[in-house]
């Protein structure tokens, strides 16, 4: 299956089963899907959300990527001082790492979720 199709159909049924994610939500957060060929910005039918309360400037308008694991956890990864850190956290569950302090909060529906959420890497940018 064309895996830009199935991108398009999984945010087609997230928004059409959710309210869309504001980008006005924290002001500063953007969002992205990863693709094979390029990597596009998106303003609705986003999973998660973003509460940033504290991040390092170096992280700043840097690409943090999520990888959705299951509906309780996910996967972030990103880059600081040249060194890869990736970890796995629990959605809903404010957690700290030297470099930040946020919250990723789920805006899918237990009932909407797709186990093909996981083939998709998400990015976010805080600005």
């Amino acid at each position: 299956m064309n895996y830009l199709f199935l991108v398009l159909v999984l945010i087609f049924q997230i928004g059409a089963c959710q309210s869309p994610a504001k980008r006005t939500d924290i002001g500063s957060v953007s969002y992205f899907i990863v693709g094979r060929i390029k990597t596009v910005e998106i303003h609705e039918g986003i999973p998660f959300k973003v509460k940033v309360e504290n991040i390092d400037s170096k992280i700043l308008n840097q690409y943090i990527s999520i990888q959705i694991l299951n509906f309780e956890k996910f996967q972030m990864t990103y880059w600081i001082d040249g060194k890869q850190k990736t970890g796995s956290y629990e959605f809903e569950k404010p957690f700290e790492t030297k470099e930040m302090k946020l919250t990723v909060s789920r805006t899918m529906q237990q009932s909407t979720y797709n186990e093909n959420l996981a083939l998709i890497i998400y990015q976010f940018i805080v600005k």
